[in-house]
């Protein structure tokens, strides 16, 4: 399925994966291409492109959760942004720690956002709706 026109969320936890399709739906009239872990996404991304700095599948965002196995989602942004094709995609970092230093390196690898999954259901969907309607609706996207 190719990812362009659509929010790629790269999240381990099935439960918030289906939270953040159904508070996306609401607000973005695109679908989720959901990928589980660092490696499957930077698979996706890159297999099949015809030039080594190219992206198979450009999405328009990328919802990137922190903690990942195989590939940690710092890894994930550090080589997505070290890709030229990528390095202007809005990558907003879902997590659910709220240490500074997480904070502030991510930031320094290129993070757009950085956002704390709160615990409650009802919070984290307001959260989800909030950042679709401003990536997905009022935020403008360089396009090629």
């Amino acid at each position: 399925m190719d990812a362009t026109g659509k929010t790629l969320l790269i999240e381990d936890n099935e439960d918030h994966a289906l939270l953040v399709q159904s508070a996306l739906g609401d607000v973005a009239p695109r679908s989720v291409v959901w990928l589980r872990d660092g490696e499957e996404a930077l698979r996706y991304l890159t297999e099949g492109a015809a030039s080594g700095d190219g992206v198979a599948h450009p999405p328009e965002l990328i919802l990137l959760d922190m903690h990942l196995p195989k590939v940690s989602g710092k890894e994930v942004l550090r080589r997505l942004r070290a890709r030229d094709a990528l390095r202007a995609t809005p990558v907003v970092m879902l997590t659910t720690s709220n240490d500074q230093a997480d904070v502030a390196e991510c930031y320094a690898l290129g993070a757009n956002s950085y956002v704390v999954k709160p615990g409650q259901f009802e919070d984290l969907s307001r959260k989800l709706q909030a950042i679709g309607a401003y990536w997905c609706g009022t935020n403008q996207i360089r396009r090629s």
